[in-house]
């Protein structure tokens, strides 16, 4: 479940500046971070994995932001 708001005051008549509130109870992942560890100096060689990180569960965010239409 996500429930966002998000309001704008404008500045002038194509301008404005944007807030913007985001709510998620949960079970969906809202972020995967990957990196990428090398060992170099192995006595086989070089060796490489790609490690990565999910991370579940309830979260709020707010985005502030400049928006510009173009109508």
């Amino acid at each position: 479940m996500r429930l966002c708001y998000e309001t704008e005051l404008k500045l002038r008549k194509h301008i404005g500046l944007t807030c913007r509130v985001c709510y998620q109870q949960g079970f969906q992942t809202f972020l995967i971070g990957y990196t990428n560890i090398q060992r170099l100096r192995d006595p086989s060689g070089p060796i490489q994995q790609l490690y990565y990180t999910k991370v579940n569960g309830t979260a709020v965010q707010w985005h502030f932001g400049l928006r510009y239409n173009f109508k």
